[in-house]
């Protein structure tokens, strides 16, 4: 899929259900406090506008296996193309990052979250939007999520702390059936409230939130840690980065 397909899915009635499915549950994540510096990376804008205000600055890169669209449609451009294992921006100076239809495109995944914990800062948050392999959606090829790889919420857990990138929330999404069907579409709130209580494994995409994990010097007295001369460094959370 490139972007002009994921731009077209995304104005159809289901993939403004999804849409709006999913950008309830980062609504329900902290929002990164005021002048921080966000990046949506992949095909991130249907959820970039939620951050913009606040003296935020806003980034939409987009790879070159999908292409790039404007985005805001509105003022300056804030969208650019680059490569996903070298991006334009220096050490440690994103806040957050929200990767959307990136992990299960990327054609070289370590490489992108090898880059992906180069920008983030020190105390920097990743949101990350990824078809479930449990779920109904992955199965099916006439939406985005049913391309690429598709993750358990084990599997995605493993491969973002092996990328020194700590798992902290995880909220699955679109329970809803992925068919252009007006009545079901209409019952989408209700089959969300359903899911999240009964079937809470099977949703259509997990929303997991994480960390960056930093290293720091031992003196020579202590004990090794699990990396040489390395010992982790506990971050704070966005919460306690706006407070």
């Amino acid at each position: 899929m490139d972007v002009l397909d994921l731009k077209k899915y995304y104005a159809t009635p289901l993939g403004k259900t999804a849409r709006r499915l999913i950008g309830a549950r980062l609504r329900a994540l902290p929002s990164p406090p005021a002048g921080s510096r966000v990046l949506g990376l992949g095909y991130a804008a249907p959820w970039l506008d939620r951050y913009r205000g606040a003296d935020r600055e806003v980034f939409s890169v987009m790879p070159p296996r999908l292409g790039v669209v404007r985005w805001p449609r509105e003022g300056l451009s804030a969208s650019l193309l680059a490569a996903e294992s070298a991006l334009p921006f220096p050490d440690a100076s994103i806040d957050l990052a929200l990767v959307a239809h990136g992990l299960e495109l990327a054609g070289g995944l370590p490489g992108l979250l090898k880059e992906l914990w180069r920008v983030l800062a020190a105390h920097g948050h990743a949101i990350f939007i990824v078809p479930n392999r449990r779920g109904v959606w992955a199965r099916l090829d006439s939406t985005p999520y049913g391309h690429g790889r598709p993750f358990s919420r084990r599997q995605l857990e493993t491969v973002l702390e092996r990328a020194g990138l700590k798992p902290v929330h995880v909220q699955p999404a679109l329970f809803v059936p992925p068919v252009e069907h007006r009545f079901i579409l209409r019952a989408a709130p209700a089959w969300e409230r359903m899911g999240r209580t009964f079937w809470p494994g099977f949703s259509g995409v997990l929303v997991m939130e994480a960390i960056k994990q930093v290293y720091a010097l031992r003196g020579q007295d202590e004990r090794p840690a699990v990396f040489p001369d390395l010992q982790p460094v506990t971050t704070p959370s966005l919460g306690q980065a706006r407070e």
